[in-house]
C-alpha cells in the first residue's frame, strides 16, 4: 500500500482488495490511518449469464477473485469482528445500440473479430431494450463490511 499521510476519519475500500497479497498488513495499515474502515466487495454469488458467456467464449472455468466469505475469515483470524450488511445491488451494462453492446463485450472477453457474430447471437437474447438503449440488467448482492477500531478489533495479528 502506498504511504498516505493521515489521520483520516474513514478509510473506504470498494472492490479494491481482491488482488492484495498481504491483505492483513493492508487492513492494519488502513486501521492505522482511520478509526473507521468500510469495505465493499462481492459476496461470491455467480451471475449465470456471465458464467455462460465466459464458458462459451473462453472455453474454461472463469477465475474468480476472493470474495466476502474468504475475506471475512481473514478478518476473524486477525481478531477483527466486523459488522456486515448484505446489500441488494444491480449491475447494469447499458449501451446506445446493438453494435456498442457487442463491441464492449468483444473487448471485455478479448475476442478476435471472427467471433463477433457468435457473440452477438449470445448477447441479444439476454439483453433488454429500454427506451433508446439496450442493456443487460441484473441484480446481485454485495457485502458492506464495517470495522470500528475501538469496537470491532480485539487484536491485530502481528502487533
Amino acid at each position: 500500500m502506498e504511504a498516505l499521510e493521515g489521520p483520516f476519519d474513514l478509510a473506504f475500500a470498494s472492490h479494491s482488495l481482491f488482488d492484495v497479497e498481504s491483505i492483513d498488513s493492508c487492513v492494519r495499515g488502513l486501521l492505522d490511518l482511520a478509526p473507521h474502515l468500510m469495505i465493499l466487495m462481492g459476496t461470491g454469488e455467480r451471475r449465470a449469464w456471465v458464467e455462460t458467456l465466459h464458458d462459451q467464449f473462453k472455453g474454461k472455468a472463469r477465475r474468480h477473485s476472493p470474495q466476502f466469505p474468504c475475506f471475512y475469515r481473514i478478518l476473524l483470524d486477525m481478531g477483527i469482528y466486523a459488522d456486515v450488511k448484505i446489500l441488494n445491488t444491480s449491475s447494469n451494462y447499458v449501451y446506445d445500440n446493438d453494435d456498442a453492446l457487442v463491441e464492449a463485450w468483444m473487448s471485455r472477453l478479448r475476442l478476435n473479430e471472427s467471433r463477433r457474430e457468435e457473440l452477438r447471437d449470445a448477447l441479444l437474447p439476454i439483453a433488454e431494450r429500454r427506451g433508446e438503449h439496450i442493456g443487460i440488467y441484473s441484480h446481485h448482492r454485495m457485502a458492506l463490511i464495517s470495522v470500528d477500531r475501538e469496537r470491532s478489533v480485539f487484536r491485530l495479528d502481528g502487533d
